[in-house]
């Protein structure tokens, strides 16, 4: 039900309320960011009442073509800002110098602190991670504490990506929001982490070799009393890397289970700190598909950091038919495909285990322009994003069988970029984000409330599925899953922002409050392709 608001022209902070949520703005403001500097929102913490955000300069890339990593050259500004994002202090480290790289800074919160996370490098090998604490008054950083050193080649542009979103380095927090975890990529075989106190103290450290020659850290995490469990994937396999609170190292296979091979899996401490839950999307076993067939739990045993027997929870092509029909996918010749997801667990008060995803794909493809008027052709990079309903799993205790509930929607985003009609021709295939796309799910009790991006159309039908193509056109949703595990209403919470802005669910901000904060802003076109225009933030509680 929506609530009557008088809204005055100064655009004061409103709020709209719905069943199970409320939702409050800030007034309007207007901030640019571009990929990789100027991340003022995107690199927000919320704190007292205030916004604190890191920035990185742009790098000069004149000659960008022949840029390398160690190129790659910052000077690092914090600030801190009102409610409203009004400048209220801000500090550049190192006398505004471009000391800082190759990977972007980081502004972190936990124990109801601000620290940053930075790199510096002296050679074209290797770089250092550091950490200092940050004042929230004064935004002075405190002594820096070295953390450890990654070797990286000295890559050029086309690898450049890669490697700065690649996952180098990955931060914990503890339940109790005590302890952090670093988790590092120190080679391409060398796995270190580091449990560190509010003081930046490592309290434990440990290092080990991967056995792999290349691999990835998709999650990671540490418990009240120290332990450590780590996700390590490679083309090869998936392991489960532990460290107990005395330093001893335990390491099992997640191994594929029949028809099924683990593909994004993630790790989740449970509420009363005795397990942690061990949780997948699979593949298909013995291809290099990326289609979801299935899921895999396991439950690891604090006192022994040992995982119990993993179960197996495959779909059947009825299922995955149902599913696409609803976006989760789309049809290959006679085969129905779905696609993949980032997973998440919910722990509800009695004890059942639910697990969130939104299939999401992504593709890009390459083409030849028609002929100008002077008979010139120019490549076109195309990008495609699709994303499908937000599902909800209830997987049995004994394994094999689940429940689920399906929210429905279907969204494509379709972007492109051409080169020019020279004898050389590049161009940078553009980038879809998928924060519009993004959802929120928490319990409330037994309940599931799920906060998420939809399009009117959709959300008014009668169960034809009404596809959405432009960011603008989603509005913010909610449904309730109901305690027996049926979808009991979804609807708007409130209709789209004048000019038809768009929320960014994907781009939640850290918080000391118990709002779930995210900005809303608007996509550039043409020139400003590659930038986002930010114009709000959105305080989101959930009444429980």
């Amino acid at each position: 039900m929506k609530i009557p608001l008088t809204v005055c022209l100064m655009a004061l902070s409103i709020t709209i309320f719905s069943q199970q949520s409320s939702l409050s703005f800030s007034n309007d403001f207007k901030i640019a960011e571009k990929e990789y500097h100027d991340q003022t929102v995107t690199h927000a913490v919320y704190h007292n009442n205030n916004f604190y955000t890191v920035t990185n300069s742009s790098v000069g890339l004149g000659k960008w073509l022949f840029t390398k990593l160690y190129d790659m050259q910052y000077a690092v500004t914090i600030s801190m800002y009102d409610r409203d994002m009004n400048l209220i202090k801000e500090t550049k480290l190192d006398n505004g110098d471009k000391n800082f790289g190759p990977l972007i800074p980081e502004l972190l919160f936990f124990n109801k602190k601000l620290y940053l996370a930075y790199f510096k490098t002296d050679n074209k090998s290797s770089f250092n991670l550091y950490l200092s604490a940050i004042d929230d008054k004064q935004l002075t950083a405190g002594d820096p504490k070295k953390i450890c050193t990654i070797e990286q080649e000295n890559v050029g542009i086309f690898k450049l990506e890669s490697v700065i979103s690649g996952g180098l380095i990955y931060f914990a927090t503890s339940p109790d929001n005590s302890k952090l975890l670093v988790a590092c990529k120190s080679s391409p075989n060398k796995l270190q982490t580091f449990i560190l106190d509010k003081d930046l103290n490592v309290i434990k450290k440990a290092a080990t070799p991967s056995g792999f020659s290349s691999f990835d850290i998709p999650s990671a995490v540490v418990t009240n009393d120290d332990k450590v469990c780590m996700i390590i994937t490679s083309e090869q396999e998936t392991k489960l890397i532990c460290f107990n609170s005395d330093g001893r190292k335990t390491e099992t296979r997640f191994n594929p289970i029949g028809n099924l091979t683990p593909y994004n899996t993630k790790a989740k401490v449970s509420k009363d700190g005795a397990s942690i839950f061990i949780y997948s999307t699979a593949s298909l076993t013995g291809t290099k598909n990326p289609w979801c067939m299935g899921l895999i739990t396991a439950q690891l045993n604090c006192s022994t950091l040992k995982p119990d027997k993993p179960k197996a929870y495959e779909f059947s092509a009825e299922f995955i038919q149902d599913l696409c029909e609803k976006g989760a996918g789309g049809k290959h010749k006679k085969y129905y495909l779905m696609y993949n997801f980032l997973p998440d667990l919910i722990e509800l008060d009695n004890g059942t285990i639910a697990i969130t995803g939104s299939p999401t794909a992504s593709g890009t493809s390459t083409s030849t322009s028609a002929p100008n008027m002077n008979g010139q052709t120019s490549t076109v990079s195309t990008s495609v994003t699709e994303v499908g309903p937000v599902l909800v799993f209830y997987p049995s205790v004994e394994g094999n069988t689940f429940e689920t509930v399906v929210v429905p929607r279907k969204i494509v985003f379709t972007k492109t970029a051409s080169s020019g009609s020279g004898a050389i021709q590049v161009v940078q295939s553009p980038s879809v984000s998928y924060s519009s796309t993004g959802y929120f799910a928490d319990k409330i009790g037994n309940e599931i409330v799920i906060v998420y991006s939809d399009n009117t159309e959709n959300l008014n039908s009668d169960g034809k599925l009404i596809t959405t193509k432009k960011a603008g056109d989603l509005a913010l949703a909610e449904a309730l899953i109901s305690s027996d595990k049926k979808l009991s209403y979804r609807k708007m919470i409130k209709d789209d922002l004048p000019g038809r802005s768009t929320y960014y669910l994907g781009s939640v901000v850290p918080s000391s409050s118990n709002s779930i904060i995210f900005p809303i802003g608007k996509e550039g076109m043409g020139f400003n392709a590659r930038k986002t225009f930010y114009t709000n933030w959105c305080f989101l509680e959930i009444k429980k």
